[in-house]
């Protein structure tokens, strides 16, 4: 295990003091140092809750959405077992948490799950398409108020939201993202761009405009192999148009670096295990069978604690994430500190074991517009 950095507030505090960091700014790397003490120490500090593959959308690269043909007669787990894995996993430590599906609004039981997670005191991040919310949503969150409603959206006209959802849902959810906000909710909204969505543009102006948070997704998941669907992704020079545009529109000016200058990716690397992020190490999810895995991405990677235990299957997690491959070429990667990729992006690549070529295309190309200097490679 690597101890290495400060291992209490008062070691962090001294080491602050030390480089000349005003009092006044310590809080401010208190959530950093709690973060790399529970990725040490394999605390379970995150957790995302899937609570159903199903939705009341049908978007075409989803990566998780089954039909209800497809989720057959399966049932989904009981409010009780939620709760039971939640009082479990907050025994071990859990903070904070994401809910999500599908669509999470969809559960049957999300009121009064919603309402017993609240009561743990852990804070809480909704995940949700928006067309659900309505005013007996609105007083729920309005008495337990999340930290984050996280609104995926999918088009700017009810138009493009068709041919993304399959529904004509960009005015119901539009209002609603409009009343969440006004009553006074921490509303972010999430664009996943696709080969479906054809108005990525009209669609950030339109973020700009409401003056939320935004995000843009850097890429999409494979879909599960049951799900029966493709990603649908763009390519590279499709995402650096994208982020021309909200370059242009913040005012940024760009500094391009001539094609001679960019340092080649270190394809004669050695193999690493052991994943970098929290995946595992701090943070779990439990996907609407009950499984455990070290994120929803890495789906593949589970444990069962309905059987065997929340404590055992988390640490069955830990070991599987210390002894996971890293793709071969990543290891000594001079791009590695700010590469957009995550193993699981590399996990689908053509080789495997190795990592998406796209991915390392993508990074130089992201150095020769200007969008990371040099000098942060480093």
């Amino acid at each position: 295990m690597n101890n290495s950095g400060p291992q209490s507030l008062f070691e962090l505090f001294a080491d602050l003091e030390n480089r000349g960091i005003p009092k006044s700014e310590h809080y401010k790397y208190i959530p950093g140092f709690l973060e790399s003490k529970s990725r040490r120490n394999h605390y379970p500090v995150h957790a995302v809750f899937e609570l159903t593959p199903l939705c009341n959308f049908n978007c075409k690269m989803c990566y998780i959405h089954l039909s209800q043909d497809q989720f057959n007669k399966n049932n989904l787990l009981p409010v009780g077992v939620w709760k039971k894995i939640a009082d479990d996993a907050k025994k071990a430590g859990l903070r904070t948490l994401v809910i999500t599906g599908g669509e999470c609004l969809t559960y049957p039981d999300f009121e009064e799950l919603y309402i017993y997670l609240a009561s743990l005191r852990l804070s809480i991040a909704i995940m949700t398409n928006g067309y659900l919310i309505d005013d007996r949503k609105l007083a729920l969150f309005r008495e337990y108020k999340p930290k984050i409603i996280q609104i995926s959206i999918y088009g700017s006209t009810e138009e493009a939201y068709e041919a993304v959802t399959g529904v004509r849902a960009f005015d119901k959810v539009y209002q609603n993202i409009l009343s969440l906000r006004d009553d006074g909710q921490n509303v972010k909204l999430s664009i996943t761009p696709s080969a479906y969505m054809k108005d990525v543009k009209e669609l950030i102006t339109l973020a700009e405009s409401l003056n939320l948070k935004y995000g843009v997704n850097a890429h999409l998941f494979q879909p599960r192999e049951n799900t029966g669907r493709d990603k649908y992704d763009l390519s590279p020079d499709e995402y650096l148009e994208i982020y021309r545009f909200i370059s242009t529109i913040h005012g940024e000016e760009l500094k391009p670096v001539d094609w001679t200058e960019i340092p080649d990716s270190n394809h004669e690397g050695s193999q690493h295990f052991g994943l970098r992020c929290g995946s595992g190490r701090s943070t779990f999810g439990i996907r609407y069978d009950g499984l455990m895995c070290p994120c929803l991405s890495l789906s593949h990677i589970t444990a069962e604690p309905l059987v065997v235990g929340f404590d055992q299957a988390w640490r069955q997690i830990n070991r599987e994430i210390e002894r996971y491959p890293l793709p071969l070429e990543c290891g000594d990667c001079i791009y590695k500190r700010r590469c957009l990729g995550c193993v699981a992006i590399h996990k689908d690549a053509a080789l495997k074991g190795h990592c998406d070529p796209e991915v390392c295309e993508r990074m130089k190309k992201l150095v020769h517009e200007g969008f990371i200097p040099l000098n942060h490679l480093c």
